[in-house]
């Protein structure tokens, strides 16, 4: 092991993040400018987009299971990616502590649990899942080996990039329901979006 691995590895377990000593390469990514992502609860998608790019990927995804309220237990509203790259804890390129990661990427939010804790993010499917859409994490949103590296390679190189999660089914600019294996029509750059009505628009 190098020094340099060593040191990023002790300082990552210093700050209580676990990560694996050898970083595999990521996927070539796209060049994006301003990444968005659309996270519907109901829609089971996780839409990463380009606005200036017009770039647009979306995903089927696992979020959070049912909560005691009849909805999922990942949190809704505006957040952003880690604001540092260079930090762990939010860009993890290969988590295996819990064994949940499966030794996927992470990606850490801004959201926060009741404890204040930033414990929400995107990662990779468990050990032994059937690969059927469902409402089933804790809290994170989990995606299929191909599209968690995916989406780390993006955006690790964008930090804090905006991230919406609501509970509806996201429409595209063409009123249509935002759909894995479709290609949504996106707003142009500067545009408003309307966002779900239970987190209102954009600040």
């Amino acid at each position: 092991m190098s020094r340099v691995v060593a040191v990023a590895l002790a300082a990552a377990l210093a700050g209580g993040c676990a990560v694996l000593a050898e970083d595999t390469a990521p996927p070539r990514a796209p060049a994006l400018v301003a990444p968005e992502i659309i996270v519907s609860l109901e829609g089971l998608t996780v839409h990463l987009f380009d606005r200036t790019t017009g770039a647009s990927f979306v995903f089927a995804a696992r979020p959070g299971g049912i909560g005691k309220f009849g909805r999922s237990v990942t949190p809704i509203g505006h957040f952003t990616t880690g604001p540092d790259a260079r930090d762990a804890c939010w860009y993890n390129p290969r988590r295996t502590q819990p064994a949940v990661f499966a030794g996927m990427p992470f990606v850490r939010l801004t959201a926060m649990n009741y404890r204040g804790q930033q414990v929400y993010g995107f990662h990779g499917p468990t050990e032994g899942d059937d690969g059927e859409l469902d409402y089933v994490s804790k809290g994170c949103v989990r995606l299929a080996e191909d599209d968690i590296r995916r989406l780390f390679a993006i955006l690790r190189a964008h930090p804090s990039a905006p991230v919406t999660i609501q509970q509806e089914i996201e429409l595209d600019a063409a009123g249509r329901p935002v759909r894995v294996g479709e290609t949504p029509a996106l707003w142009p750059p500067g545009a408003a979006i309307r966002y779900g009505e239970s987190v209102g628009p954009r600040p």
